[in-house]
């Protein structure tokens, strides 16, 4: 194996092994465009190919590079809508939040890069709702989360074709409410002498009249001669 840049291979060796796949480990030093190619002998020095020095090509490609390594993290995406506003959920129990970013960038393609998105219930991330990947090449997503009173907390981080992750971005918050339409102040405050607080005025003028007859003939039965 050697990078594309250099002339020099570095060979490794599996040692004597039974038939079968056969995998060796080796850590790429860095990132950027290999070439590999193999041979066989076995224990009495034969060889495939043959010739002395002679390798097969990787995969049977005779063009450069066969692989490229990835160890270039992606930039951290920044997170963009919700924030610190409500989101009304149309179902009292919850909803699809649909969470915004702008994409991060990448030495490899922009398009493979997929979003580890978290929410959590505190801003420390231990108390996580809900957490997936994206779909590779989003700037959006959508995420059922429970209507709760407290706010939520959400970042995401880029993970690239090679595997790379970036760094969390920072938090943003928002509430998931819900609002069922009706309107719940009639009839929900205390009632006092026995009506509600929506009585109608001319009503309260009726209740307030008949009191005052009441009194008046209480009145005149206190003041009645015998």
């Amino acid at each position: 194996m050697k990078r594309t840049s250099v002339s020099a291979w570095t060979n490794l060796d599996s040692g004597l092994t039974a038939q079968g796949n056969i995998s060796l480990g080796f850590a790429i030093p860095s990132d950027g465009a290999y070439d590999w190619r193999w041979r066989v002998e076995d224990a009495y020095g034969n060889a495939v190919p043959a010739a002395p020095g002679a390798y097969y090509d990787a995969f049977g490609n005779a063009n450069t590079p066969d692989f490229r390594s990835d160890q270039v993290p992606p930039s951290i995406p920044l997170p963009k809508f919700p924030t610190n506003l409500d989101i009304q959920a149309t179902d009292p129990v919850g909803s699809d939040i649909t969470l915004f970013w702008d994409e991060a960038t990448d030495n490899g393609p922009v398009s493979g890069i997929s979003y580890e998105i978290q929410v959590a219930r505190e801003g420390g991330f231990s108390d996580i709702e809900a957490q997936l990947f994206s779909t590779a090449g989003n700037d959006s997503y959508p995420i059922f989360l429970t209507v709760d009173r407290d706010p939520k907390f959400w970042r995401l981080r880029a993970r690239d074709v090679g595997g790379n992750f970036s760094a969390w971005s920072p938090a943003l918050t928002f509430r998931v409410t819900y609002n069922d339409g009706a309107n719940h102040s009639s009839g929900d405050a205390q009632k006092v002498c026995g009506a509600g607080a929506g009585v109608a005025a001319s009503s309260m003028t009726g209740m307030i009249f008949g009191l005052a007859l009441l009194a008046f003939a209480a009145g005149r039965k206190v003041f009645r001669r015998v």
